[in-house]
């Protein structure tokens, strides 16, 4: 070989190894951040508990060193900082860990790590944990560990999927999602005294979660907004009636099979003061309300729009808005009927939930009945396909 070739291959190899090492450090970033998720779990919170039975943790900002502090603490807000136990620290974000394991914030219990921001005159307080991790306490607070475990795993897939779509969103600032129904609720980790009871439905959750680990619903390649509610009544509902928005994989579908559930049939009383003081306290200038009805139905038979009569003038509302105005607990769906309007209106409905996508009650039976997860979602998210992180 002649000397100018062994110049080539002498630069040749070094400068292959280091691309080889930029892109293996590029892809382990990649996993790294999608395998972490960021929760908030409390955002107006004035005084924060903290415990932890081996020590707590802190540092001020993500590059310094832990220190190390007594098993109890307590975290308020200044003119312009953070106080812990009444000691003055000038960053206004503090990041805290159990020294071995996990860390209680006011009632409840988080594993990872918890950064607290001062918010103006308030407390943020954001859990940073392994996605894997952070399904178990979706799961918790969203389906009895009772139900059978391939329904589990649909829950699995389905949660793992909207966090990760949350995440690639970027809609907050500090955190990815919240621990409430705005996105999937979410009860933190167990406590060191837990009953037996929640070790075996943490344990079973547990399974279903491992069983599915880093799967998720794609379309076009990409994790799909895997809306989920609790009982569909009859037919789930096209996004384009809830959100205005055509999403393909979120169309409606039948769905027969869920009779079991509690919220299936419903009625509920509403004071008319209580209505008007919610519709004003969202910035609608109503006077007295004459009457309430409904215009609009959706293919789904929800209460696509209403109107409201008051001694101001009228208003029209669509259904999903009214029912967020009245609360998602006071009035469970957008399927209803007005059975009576007085000193109180009487609502009489079907179904709980906005209706899109994933029907809860829905796949219990169709996993009871023998079904596998992965038929189960593709039933509720049509067109798509299941992959792997």
């Amino acid at each position: 070989m002649n000397p100018l070739k062994k110049f080539v291959l002498f630069l040749y190899f070094p400068v292959l190894f280091v691309l080889f090492v930029i892109c293996l450090l590029l892809i382990t970033s990649t996993q790294v951040s999608a395998s972490f998720i960021k929760v908030a779990i409390f955002d107006d919170i004035s005084v924060a508990e903290v415990f932890s039975p081996k020590g707590i943790l802190l540092k001020e900002k993500p590059g310094n060193l832990w220190s190390r502090y007594a098993s109890k603490m307590t975290i308020t807000i200044s003119a312009n900082s953070l106080l812990v136990d009444d000691r003055r620290l000038l960053n206004q974000r503090l990041i805290l860990k159990g020294g071995e394991g996990k860390i209680k914030i006011n009632d409840s219990w988080f594993e990872g790590t918890v950064t607290l921001f001062r918010n103006d005159e308030s407390i943020l307080v954001v859990n940073t944990l392994h996605l894997e991790d952070y399904l178990v306490g979706v799961l918790i607070g969203e389906l009895p560990s009772a139900w059978p475990l391939e329904v589990l795993k649909v829950q699995a897939i389905a949660s793992r999927t909207y966090a990760l779509y949350q995440k690639g969103k970027q809609r907050y600032e500090h955190y990815d999602l919240v621990s409430t129904t705005l996105d999937q609720v979410y009860k933190g980790g167990a406590s060191p005294d837990a009953t037996l009871f929640e070790q075996h439905a943490r344990e079973k959750i547990r399974q279903a979660v491992n069983a599915t680990r880093g799967q998720f619903m794609s379309y076009n390649n990409k994790p799909i907004l895997a809306a989920f509610h609790s009982t569909a009544a009859g037919t789930t509902e096209d996004a384009l009636h809830v959100w205005a928005k055509d999403i393909p994989y979120l169309t409606g579908v039948a769905c027969p099979w869920d009779h079991e559930s509690k919220f299936f049939n419903w009625t509920r009383k509403i004071s008319i003061t209580t209505l008007e003081d919610k519709l004003r306290s969202y910035g609608y200038r109503i006077g007295t309300i004459a009457s309430i009805t409904p215009m609009t139905k959706t293919p789904s038979e929800r209460v696509g729009s209403l109107r409201i009569i008051h001694s101001q003038g009228e208003h029209i509302i669509r259904g999903e808005e009214f029912r967020k105005i009245l609360g998602y607990t006071a009035l469970l769906s957008t399927q209803f009927t007005i059975e009576s309007f007085g000193r109180d209106v009487v609502f009489r409905g079907k179904g709980a939930g906005h209706g899109v996508g994933l029907c809860q009650w829905g796949a219990k039976e169709l996993a009871t009945a023998g079904f596998s997860a992965d038929v189960i979602l593709k039933y509720y998210y049509p067109g798509t396909e299941i992959k792997r992180m």
